[in-house]
């Protein structure tokens, strides 16, 4: 069975989070988190924080990776390229260079199309890696 893991970007204080826990309360917009940084816990409003599935892979350097991370990719052909894991469709997916598909599963393109990832950041952290 696949690990279940969560991260959190808080939108409002611009940081990542790790979840240890997530409780809702009845009739409130509000979302009760414990984490492991500094702070340990706190209350966000719902549209002030994203939650982040961890994907179930790690990179070459042994960092697990989560939906939103930006990975630098060598292909087969050993030609390297930027790309961010998202959640589409039920799957964490990520774009294959010069693949025959648009877009794959992260475990099917790590496994099949890609000789070497490493995460280097995530696209609200590290934005300029994108461009």
């Amino acid at each position: 069975m696949k690990e279940f893991k969560l991260r959190a970007w808080d939108k409002k204080n611009k940081r990542m989070l790790n979840v240890m826990g997530i409780m809702t309360y009845h009739n409130t917009e509000e979302l009760d988190i414990s984490f492991t940084n500094p702070q340990g816990r706190g209350f966000f409003k719902k549209e002030d924080i994203e939650l982040l599935g961890y994907t179930g892979e790690k990179d070459k350097n042994g960092t697990e990776i989560y939906n939103g991370d930006i990975l630098k990719c060598i292909d087969n052909d050993e030609n390297e390229y930027i790309t961010t894991v998202t959640f589409y469709g039920g799957a964490y997916i990520i774009d294959v260079n010069q693949s025959e598909y648009d877009y794959t599963a992260i475990g099917w393109a790590l496994e099949r199309d890609v000789l070497e990832a490493e995460r280097v950041g995530n696209k609200w952290q590290d934005p300029k890696l994108l461009k």
